[in-house]
């Protein structure tokens, strides 16, 4: 196991599970003091780039909530790939990206509010999807349980990106 030093004393990160003794900790030579909850929720479900953890600068890709939105655009683009419903098939392709894609950019900005934001772009984008395959579903494009199986995986989405967004404006 690894082990990082938090206010001089030293602690084991096993799995991806760990505990933290006291509310500060220091990074890069800074200290900042943040809820035991938020900082086991910040390192163990998202890994926000801004900390870095035995040298390496976690990356949008290590987010839990950006990976899971990408294989689902490219499961959605797979399974419209032949389809002639070309207007629904240009749209539902296009929710689907703009859910990673936004968690991307987000995580690239410099400030948290502009991260928030297209946080927001990404969760509306969740709901857009989740519209479209219903419609999908309706006029026989996907069938029920593969619709079901991406509308709660919409859902789930929308959740982890909500707390993430509550996580980063816990911030200021």
């Amino acid at each position: 196991g690894s082990r990082f030093k938090v206010q001089g004393s030293r602690f084991k990160v096993q799995g991806s599970r760990f505990k933290v003794q006291g509310s500060r900790f220091k990074v890069q030579g800074s200290s900042y003091k943040f809820d035991l909850s938020f900082v086991s929720f910040l390192f163990y479900s998202y890994k926000l780039s801004m900390f870095q953890l035995t040298g390496y600068v976690m990356r949008f890709e290590d987010l839990r909530v950006w990976q899971r939105s990408a294989d689902l655009a490219c499961e959605i683009y797979l399974h419209f790939k032949h389809s002639k419903e070309f207007g629904l098939k240009d749209q539902i392709t296009r929710s689907a990206l703009s859910i990673s894609s936004n968690i991307a950019e987000g995580y690239e900005r410099i400030t948290p509010k502009d991260y928030i934001r297209f946080l927001s772009y990404s969760k509306g984008s969740c709901g857009e999807l989740r519209s479209q395959i219903y419609i999908a579903l309706k006029i026989g494009e996907v069938d029920t349980t593969k619709a079901s199986e991406w509308i709660e995986e919409t859902r789930e989405l929308s959740r982890m990106i909500s707390a993430l967004m509550k996580s980063i404006d816990a911030w200021d």
